[in-house]
């Protein structure tokens, strides 16, 4: 059942973003992954992926087998949205429109620091450990950007932040 889960998603991508996804492309598995975790993080009725972190963020070898194994097979003309499982739609496209795969490895880079250690530690202990660790794993770019993205992903809600 992943598979069509996984197919009508990468449909949903095509017919929503303009994401046609090439299992070819590096940047491409990328974004999937990153796609795929996000909105994991938006009540997700489908198949769960697990990620650790690696060096282009939050990375899921069950997903990347089952988007290797995709094949062929379509679904096509829109029929997807009868496999497509539960999730909040406006949200996800509203936070992953336009962003570029930069984007979405820091975004969920923090999201996944963030998710594992929110409930380890107080708002003044967790802000600086994530930014302070998501600099180290992605040392190739900016503070600022960096930093612009934890604000962004905040304003968006997905940082629930308590005042502890």
């Amino acid at each position: 059942m992943g598979t069509v889960e996984l197919k009508a998603f990468i449909e949903f991508l095509k017919d929503n973003l303009g994401f046609v996804f090439d299992v070819d492309r590096f940047d491409h598995r990328i974004m999937l992954q990153k796609y795929m975790f996000l909105v994991q993080l938006l009540d997700w009725g489908g198949k769960p992926y697990y990620y650790n972190i690696y060096m282009h963020g939050p990375y899921s070898p069950e997903l990347a087998k089952d988007y290797y194994n995709l094949g062929t097979y379509q679904i096509g003309n829109g029929r997807y949205k009868a496999h497509l499982p539960i999730f909040n739609q406006t949200k996800f496209i509203q936070v992953v429109q336009g962003k570029g795969v930069d984007w979405l490895e820091i975004g969920a880079t923090l999201l996944s620091l963030y998710n594992n250690n929110v409930h380890r530690m107080t708002r003044a202990e967790l802000v600086p450990f994530v930014f302070e660790r998501a600099k180290e794993i992605k040392s190739n770019f900016d503070d600022r950007y960096i930093a612009n993205i934890f604000y962004e992903l905040e304003q968006y809600g997905l940082l629930r932040l308590n005042s502890s």
